[in-house]
């Protein structure tokens, strides 16, 4: 399991920085700090 910090979000355009996400075996399976539709995405 590996956390990255500050990783940008791509989705809407507002290119949030302060996302969290949590990997495990190269999944993202946590989104912190993200919005709805970021974790979906990311989670999707």
């Amino acid at each position: 399991m590996s956390v990255i910090n500050a990783v940008t979000c791509p989705i809407c355009g507002c290119l949030c920085d302060d996302i969290e996400v949590t990997v495990v075996d190269n999944e993202v399976v946590k989104v912190k700090n993200g919005c709805a539709v970021c974790e979906a995405k990311y989670l999707g």
